[in-house]
């Protein structure tokens, strides 16, 4: 057994880690912001949930003026909750990607190349032959590829599809299944 080389990697691993601790410091502080924002989020959600429901159980005789109320909170919970909560929890998981991840990456793999909103090609998916079944859609993000010593690595994440169709007396269905 080689003990040179894993103490190499324990070098490695340390000295990534030890690189790492000041930006996770400043990382958990945001992703503390951003739990925050959506505790207050659900919590003012629910408040007025709870307002509209009693208001509309004592008070509401209008079918009209209902479905109005409804439809208004339903489009003011979406835009509250796209500007309020979602924007900034895709800012921290772009800020992760961008100064963990890829640092990590950078760390453990010579000529590295991270491409968070990319996939490996559909000719390296088919090249691959891990897996077999056809498939009609795909998608896929986290491309990473670089070089471990003498080997060659490449890899992202990848979610592929095949759809199958059923004629029923109804119609016909079409499902997606993940491969």
């Amino acid at each position: 057994m080689n003990t040179g080389a894993y103490s190499s990697v324990d070098q490695s691993v340390d000295s990534v880690c030890q690189s790492l601790v000041t930006q996770m410091q400043s990382l958990e502080d945001d992703r503390l912001k951003v739990r925050r924002r959506t505790r207050k989020f659900w919590l003012i959600t629910l408040l007025i949930l709870i307002f509209v429901g009693l208001f509309l159980y004592w008070y509401a005789t209008v079918d009209l003026f209902v479905g109005i109320l409804i439809g208004v909170y339903l489009i003011g919970i979406a835009v509250f909750y796209f500007f309020y909560v979602n924007s900034p929890l895709n800012n921290f998981k772009q800020k992760f990607k961008d100064e963990v991840i890829r640092k990590l990456i950078q760390g453990f793999l010579e000529q590295s190349v991270y491409e968070p909103n990319n996939s490996v090609s559909l000719s390296e998916y088919n090249q691959s032959q891990l897996f077999m079944q056809g498939y009609d859609r795909h998608s896929g993000s986290n491309y990473v590829s670089g070089v471990s010593g003498k080997t060659a690595i490449t890899f992202s994440e990848l979610h592929t599809e095949y759809k199958t169709v059923t004629h029923t007396k109804n119609g016909t269905r079409t499902s997606w299944h993940t491969i």
